[in-house]
């Protein structure tokens, strides 16, 4: 009896983290044709979508594994060799600098100076983040490192 097959949500954001996850080229061997590339369900579920479960590779790898010649371990092994990725992006970073007395560089991305203490002394930062990952992502903790320019 055939597994049934659920379509995938959001199939193009799903092939573009996979596609990120693989730098563009096939974990198997060194073909960059990406737009020829498949998905493959590691666990061989074609209803479990989670990007764990999925692998992007090219066709002639799809069919050596779907054939049995590259085995269910060498697949779960190179999906776990595959350099973990953060999948937040930072869109922008901002300072209220109407209501702290920290402003940006202007020719520093993502850098910001004390320009005195009033009207705060502590800087109230914005962050614009883009979550490309499918699950929801909590922040504990955010880390500043402090650099002196001269």
């Amino acid at each position: 009896m055939a597994k049934e097959r659920i379509k995938i949500k959001q199939p193009m954001k799903v092939r573009s983290i996979l596609q990120k996850e693989i730098n563009s080229i096939c974990p198997f061997c060194d073909s960059t044709e990406v737009e020829y590339f498949e998905i493959h369900h590691i666990d061989e579920d074609p209803s479990n979508n989670e990007i764990e479960n999925l692998l992007l590779i090219c066709p002639t790898h799809h069919s050596k594994i779907t054939k049995g010649d590259i085995s269910k371990e060498i697949v779960e092994r190179t999906k776990k060799s595959l350099p973990i990725k953060l999948q937040i992006e930072v869109a922008s970073i901002s300072i209220d600098h109407n209501n702290c007395s920290w402003v940006s560089y202007d020719d520093v991305k993502h850098a910001f100076y004390q320009r005195g203490n009033e009207p705060s002394p502590f800087p109230i930062i914005c962050f614009s983040l883009i979550n490309h990952s499918p699950k929801t992502i909590l922040f504990t903790e955010i880390e500043l490192k402090e650099q002196y320019r001269i």
